[in-house]
């Protein structure tokens, strides 16, 4: 469905300049994406100016542009596109989608959580597939920015949808509420992330609580009954549906095995058995919380396990790769003391006969709490018989330290990647197994092709 040009009207101080001549159909804010029939959202920003590139989208396709209404060019503006003036870009985009989003009447599923929102979203899509016609959240576009962008693409072809929702301040899940306006909501943990901005792992329990509040009675909750933090946040027993490593929507679920890579087998309702293929015992949880949603949509357990069997994981999630005859299990897409924690005991249970190496950086945005975080890890690596440990960036020193006063791990710490990198190639047998874990920024995933040169 294209975006309806009562839609823009809606808009507050809005000031439209030309005529709704062309269709809209989706929107984008980088030009070099624009497809033809897009809105193309001009974003100011103190290092790229979206404004700039409003030629380059409009040769490109595009059939409105909506920007900001101090830009110089909107005086005399004579473009073959209307343009949309708004006093704020960002506010505008989302009362836009806000208001497409009310044209369509269908399930909206929003998940957030400190840690596994994004493969327990393409887990769920994985499944609801089976039934509904779907549009869901790409790559991880769940702020402000990319969940009104997303909601922007529903058109009479989707029959539900599947939404990501992050936040690092308080209001910021309600706030994408407002917008999304969802029907149904899941949790999948409360954990330390993001806490240089919430300031205690309480005030991260109160804005994942956002997306519960917003439900009220009529919409249906997803809880993840093995954390209390979340079972915390259900104040009634209305809509519920639990799920866990023991029991999804009052079906039975258990490990049933475990493959050399540490993929677990589970066995629902004692009838079906499914293979997972990402390692570790967090993606049980992850695919409870998947099949929790499954079964409220009457999807059936043939198609419940089909999907789960076929999801092969996400980029830097878990991902294995292979290298000269050594196993890299890239993991650095973030971290967080929670999902390093994981990641680094799911490395030390494989079953293989050769070393485990932990390459591990900066856990960032932890505030106050970020030395003790670090220096528990380097507990987690020498409760965990971790062979070696090459540790980067200026929090981890504080790792480094823990490990050579406590344990027997080969420990080394590096200010530059580069000499990471050279030092890891030369370390590196095969047959071993090797972690990267750190924040996203800290840019892990650049040592992989430095592993691949080097023979």
């Amino acid at each position: 469905m294209a975006i309806k040009p009562q839609n823009f009207r809606s808009l507050q101080n809005v000031r439209i300049i030309g005529t709704f001549d062309q269709p809209i159909v989706g929107a984008t804010i980088d030009s070099r994406k624009v497809a033809p029939g897009n809105l193309f959202v001009a974003l100011p920003g103190e290092n790229t100016d979206g404004h700039t590139f409003i030629p380059n989208a409009i040769k490109s396709g595009a059939s409105a542009v909506l920007c900001n209404a101090n830009w110089a060019g909107s005086a005399n503006w004579n473009g073959v596109v209307p343009l949309i003036t708004v006093p704020d870009v960002t506010i505008a985009l989302g009362e836009l989608a806000r208001s497409h989003r009310r044209n369509f009447d269908l399930p909206i599923l929003a998940i957030t959580g400190t840690n596994g929102k994004t493969t327990t979203k393409n887990m769920i899509a994985a499944i609801l597939a089976k039934r509904y016609s779907l549009l869901k959240t790409e790559g991880n576009l769940n702020n402000q920015l990319g969940l009104p962008l997303t909601l922007l693409h529903l058109d009479e072809s989707h029959t539900a949808a599947v939404l990501e929702m992050g936040a690092s301040h308080a209001g910021d899940i309600a706030y994408l509420c407002e917008i999304a306006e969802p029907t149904e909501g899941l949790i999948t943990n409360v954990g330390h992330a993001h806490l240089e901005y919430f300031k205690s792992i309480e005030n991260v329990q109160k804005v994942k609580g956002e997306l519960f509040s917003y439900l009220g009675d009529a919409g249906t909750r997803y809880v993840n009954s093995d954390d209390s933090r979340v079972m915390a946040l259900v104040t009634n027993a209305v809509r519920c549906v639990n799920f866990s490593e023991t029991s999804v929507a009052g079906m039975s679920l258990e490990i049933s095995g475990k493959d050399e890579w540490g993929c677990f087998s589970i066995l629902l309702d004692n009838k079906t058995d499914i293979q997972l293929k990402v390692s570790g015992s967090i993606m049980v949880q992850n695919a409870a919380a998947a099949i929790a949603v499954g079964l409220t949509h009457q999807i059936s357990q043939d198609d419940i396990k089909s999907a789960l069997e076929n999801y092969p994981g996400e980029k830097g999630r878990m991902q294995r790769i292979d290298i000269h005859g050594f196993h890299v299990i890239h993991d650095a897409y973030n971290a967080n003391p929670e999902s390093s924690r994981q990641s680094i005991t799911t490395v030390a249970k494989l079953s293989f006969p050769k070393r485990r190496i932990v390459v591990f950086a900066d856990m960032l945005e932890l505030g106050e709490s970020s030395s003790a975080e670090h220096a528990e890890i380097g507990k987690i690596i020498a409760d965990n018989a971790i062979n070696a440990a090459f540790l980067y960036g200026p929090e981890t020193v504080v790792t480094a330290n823990f490990l050579r006063k406590n344990a027997s791990v080969l420990t080394q710490h590096f200010n530059d990647k580069n000499a990471l990198g050279d030092a890891l190639a030369h370390f590196l047998m095969p047959g071993d197994v090797v972690l990267l874990k750190g924040s996203r920024s800290m840019g892990l995933e650049t040592l992989i092709p430095v592993l691949e040169r080097h023979s």
